[in-house]
């Protein structure tokens, strides 16, 4: 599941399913819709379609048109059957959706943000229909901060809910974790550092391997895993996934860069790494990664940039560099390599930090709030 997936499961979480009928409409196949059926959650095939990452083409525009009348009208129509008493949208493609479905049946609408909006385009047309919107959860004040600052009226529909942690069982130990040690065949003398998300070229997976041949050239024990997939359809994913490969090779690092697909146990995977990077060269809202490896004590390096401020006080409960700078995040993995008592520190802070900050029970509260208060009445509802 992705980042906005595990999200959405947490929000469901949140609410009583023996007084709450809720129904799920999601596009596609997976984990996640998987996780909903065992849950014995509705699902509904909503027509959403796939898209390039990234900049949107003209025909991906079009499509989107398209595809968000479809849905709204299949939306509408098993509205008739069994009425909704709220829409929750969780993501941008279906956000214009939630609001035309909500015009339709006059039901209240949640906008749900997991990302930071950058295109003046896409900010113009959400504020349009954002009028129509009676809430607005967001996983961060990064994430926020383009509404507000083209509109503060949005302030009054607002609220910042941070995403919740981990509910892992989680105990210290001076052991480190010996399953990706054993199956490359490493040491405790290696150090183990891991970015994991999906391969596409926001994540900055390719800077993540420019500054591992850097820290190679001062420690030779270092080692690297670069863990995810590309989009499966996406061209520009897969091909970015052969750069990488092939970026591998140039260096000589065939021995000391590991590529893993996409996990969904990713928790075995974090707590085998010594530290965890997310070098992505753009925004992200909240990394859910940043989330997990904190919450596990694991030390964390971040750009300096985006809800990674929000998370990380810089030598303190993680490091931070300056955005894309390959160098300073070399740099600063060395630091962690020569300096692992260092490490240790910041994981224990971060946890520490993590439990107060990303509270799943603080979570949990605010969303049945925010619910209740959209409904403006204490009954439960039926969607």
């Amino acid at each position: 599941m992705g980042g906005a997936q595990r999200v959405l499961w947490e929000v469901l979480k949140s609410i009583d399913q023996t007084k709450y009928d809720c129904r799920v409409a999601l596009n596609g196949t997976g984990e996640f819709l998987e996780t909903l059926r065992d849950a014995r959650i509705s699902v509904l095939n909503l027509p959403l379609g796939k898209y390039h990452s990234a900049r949107k083409t003209l025909p991906d525009v079009a499509r989107l048109g398209g595809r968000t009348l479809a849905c709204t009208l299949q939306l509408i129509l098993q509205g008739q059957r069994r009425p909704w008493d709220m829409v929750w949208a969780n993501g941008p493609r279906t956000f214009m959706t939630g609001v035309l479905v909500g015009l339709a049946t006059g039901t209240p609408v949640v906008w749900h943000l997991h990302r930071i909006f950058t295109s003046k385009s896409e900010i113009f047309w959400l504020l349009i229909f954002s009028r129509w919107v009676q809430r607005i959860i967001s996983c961060s004040e990064a994430a926020a901060a383009p509404f507000l600052a083209s509109q503060r009226r949005l302030e009054s529909k607002i609220r910042i809910l941070y995403n919740p942690h981990p509910d892992w069982d989680w105990a210290p130990s001076t052991k480190r974790s010996s399953g990706l040690r054993a199956e490359y065949n490493l040491t405790n003398e290696n150090y183990l550092f891991g970015t994991l998300g999906r391969i596409t070229p926001f994540k900055g997976q390719k800077e993540f391997l420019y500054a591992a041949a850097r820290v190679i050239t001062q420690y030779s024990n270092a080692r690297f895993f670069v863990i995810g997939s590309p989009a499966p359809t996406d061209l520009t994913d897969i091909g970015y996934q052969a750069e990488l490969r092939e970026l591998v090779g140039n260096f000589g690092l065939e021995q000391r860069v590991f590529f893993l697909p996409h996990q969904s146990n990713v928790r075995e995977y974090i707590e085998s790494m010594d530290a965890v990077v997310t070098p992505s060269i753009g925004p992200e809202a909240l990394p859910q990664t940043l989330i997990e490896a904190m919450y596990l004590a694991k030390p964390v390096i971040a750009p300096a940039q985006g809800g990674a401020l929000e998370m990380i006080r810089d030598s303190v409960t993680g490091l931070l560099y300056a955005t894309a700078d390959v160098e300073a995040l070399s740099i600063k993995m060395q630091d962690l390599v020569r300096r692992p008592q260092l490490g240790v520190q910041l994981g224990l802070q971060a946890r520490e930090n993590t439990l107060k900050q990303f509270s799943r029970s603080k979570f949990q509260q605010n969303i049945r709030e925010e619910i209740l208060s959209c409904l403006n009445r204490t009954q439960p509802f039926r969607s």
